[in-house]
């Protein structure tokens, strides 16, 4: 793989963190609870596993879907602004250049420096538009991002996230397969809640509470529902 190869990765994994975490959290905290509902009412590793495959893939291609379509109606949005700002560039260019002069003097610009960018975006509407999209419109990278892209990283992140809670269960017993699941999706977890402080800057232990305190009430919730259900079909979920 070529640098550039190299970097347009790296620029499209860094764009799409919000994406990448979000779908993390989700394919750890909703497939945890699926599987360990499941279990609780299972009597095999392989139910469980079926179970928690088929939950993974779903749960996967929905978020991504949700994410592209998200994304499309954001990217639509703004170019649709995009359309109408540069309409009334075109039309009322000295209107815009008003709203320059009027946005540039409230920050404190002196005249000098207004007459400096007015003598920039004068001759050049493509460059008026990008400064009224930034600061009128505020429009940014994220509103102009790709929707495949995103999408993908999500699907990517969301399955790649499932496999440590519904992996144990294709090695191991169901007895063994729940501790060993608990234990890596709580292990995932932990470094999820670290990454989730660094990159907000955000106190980590708080972070990592919150996101275990989550996944437990999502465990629960699972075990809870896989209760009542055994009950009504009369089959004994131990505890």
């Amino acid at each position: 793989m070529s640098s550039n190869h190299l970097q347009r990765l790296g620029q499209s994994l860094s764009e799409a963190l919000r994406e990448i975490v979000f779908g993390v959290e989700d394919g750890l905290i909703s497939v945890f609870g699926l599987v360990i509902g499941m279990a609780a009412g299972a009597n095999s590793s392989f139910i469980v596993l079926l179970a928690g495959a088929t939950g993974a893939i779903a749960s996967a291609v929905s978020m991504s879907a949700g994410t592209y379509l998200s994304v499309k109606s954001e990217r639509d949005l703004a170019q649709r602004e995009l359309a109408e700002e540069a309409e009334e560039i075109r039309e009322r260019p000295e209107q815009e250049e008003q709203e320059v002069i009027d946005f540039l003097r409230a920050r404190g610009f002196s005249n000098e420096q207004i007459a400096t960018v007015l003598s920039g975006t004068r001759h050049n509407h493509s460059l008026l538009l990008e400064f009224m999209a930034a600061h009128e419109l505020q429009i940014g990278r994220a509103e102009r991002a790709d929707p495949l892209s995103r999408a993908g990283w999500m699907f990517v992140a969301d399955l790649f996230a499932a496999l440590f809670p519904v992996a144990p269960f294709a090695l191991l017993p169901l007895t063994e397969a729940q501790i060993v699941s608990i234990g890596v999706t709580a292990l995932a977890l932990v470094a999820l809640g670290v990454g989730r402080g660094l990159v907000t800057h955000r106190s980590v232990p708080v972070a990592v509470v919150e996101t275990l305190g989550i996944a437990a009430l999502a465990a629960g919730a699972g075990f809870a529902i896989a209760r009542v259900i055994s009950s009504w079909v009369g089959v004994q979920v131990p505890v």
